[in-house]
């Protein structure tokens, strides 16, 4: 059971007058119920080669959200009750070759239904971009069928190897985009003209991507981690209407420009990443030291309907970047142990993509844990 209350007020810091303001989310009930039973049957072969497993899932939802104070945005519909349910299922396949070698295989569908804050968030405005979301009573749930694939190796005695691939394919997938409000495409909010946006069911949108993770150790102490992530992401698009896109500029810059595409990037996407980290541990002491990495974001991938905010971003989009960090503890015994880390020592100023600041500059800290 999940339940949110949402109050908007302003304060005016010269006479400490307080008055009503739009809310994030709607201002009256809101609550949404989840329930669900799963059954989950393994099965392993006579010659253990081969093992197969299968999953049922049946789930059900309900929400209801209102509005008691309409003032503001003057919506349609002030009311939104919603009860839906669904069947989803798995099955997978692991392929033992030798004892070092192991191949899988999966396939799965998933139901996932609009929460309060995808169907009745109030809005979220960016004052750069002059966006408004508004809440879209229509909005259904989405559906996704997923298939993965990955091999796991080990190449003699002190070295692993994981490779993983993943596609899956959104029906009726829940995207932000343009819309229209009591008719209109635009509303005046606080005295600026802004677009109004809702999530929306777009017909098909595609995530695929992959990963791979190196294991190494040697001596009784020593290992070494290394893993690299790719992932990108589109939606399908209506050919016949125009849609908002970053398009590269022959001078190198990006623009805003509406032309007739045939894919639209989707939002919340990260750029490529990574990390590294060599690693001591013994029975009193673990040191690591590592190097996270985040590869380029450029524009181009960026969806100017979401909620990558590009107006934080440089003119070419996000920027990789990679810090150097450590972190060691020493343990005295099963009650005290104490820890230092010294994170981001090179002081580089960065970035996460999508934040609106920068991340943390070179920072340290000591901690001292007891359990009793």
């Amino acid at each position: 059971i999940n339940s949110v209350k949402s109050i908007g007020t302003r304060t005016n810091m010269l006479t400490q007058q307080i008055s009503s303001l739009d809310s994030r989310y709607p201002n009256g009930k809101n609550h949404m119920n989840l329930a669900a039973v799963y059954v989950q049957h393994i099965h392993k072969f006579t010659n253990a080669k081969w093992v197969l497993n299968e999953g049922l899932r049946f789930q059900y939802s309900n929400l209801f959200s209102s509005i008691a104070d309409n003032s503001f945005f003057q919506l349609p519909v002030t009311r939104v009750v919603q009860n839906n349910s669904s069947i989803t299922g798995n099955i997978g396949l692991v392929y033992n070759i030798e004892n070092n070698t192991r191949i899988r295989f999966g396939y799965a569908n998933g139901f996932r239904v609009p929460n309060i804050d995808d169907l009745s968030k109030v809005f979220e405005s960016s004052t750069s971009a002059r966006q408004v979301v508004v809440p879209n009573p229509n909005l259904k749930p989405e559906y996704t069928h997923n298939i993965d694939a990955g091999i796991n190796k080990q190449v003699g005695k002190f070295l692993s190897l994981e490779l993983t691939a993943f596609h899956t394919l959104f029906n009726q997938a829940i995207i932000k985009a343009p819309f229209q409000l009591n008719g209109k495409d635009s509303i005046s909010y606080y005295n600026v003209n802004a677009q109004v946006l809702a999530n929306q069911n777009i017909n098909r949108a595609k995530l695929f991507g992959g990963s791979i993770e190196l294991k190494g150790k040697w001596g009784k102490f020593w290992k070494a981690l290394a893993n690299f992530n790719g992932v990108r992401g589109y939606f399908l698009t209506d050919q016949s209407k125009l849609t908002t896109i970053y398009k590269k500029q022959t001078d190198g810059s990006y623009k805003l420009v509406q032309e007739k595409v045939r894919t639209k990037p989707l939002d919340h996407i990260p750029p490529f990443f990574g990390k590294i980290s060599l690693i001591y541990d013994d029975s009193k002491w673990l040191a690591e030291a590592f190097v996270i990495y985040n590869g380029w974001k450029r524009l181009e991938d960026y969806n100017p309907d979401g909620e990558d905010n590009a107006q934080y971003a440089t003119t070419q989009g996000s920027p990789a970047w990679q810090t150097l960090n450590i972190r060691c503890s020493y343990t005295w015994n099963t009650h005290w142990q104490v820890q230092l880390a010294v994170e981001n020592i090179m002081d580089l100023n960065y970035r996460y993509f999508a934040s609106g600041f920068s991340a943390a500059g070179r920072n340290i800290s000591l901690s001292l844990r007891g359990r009793f």
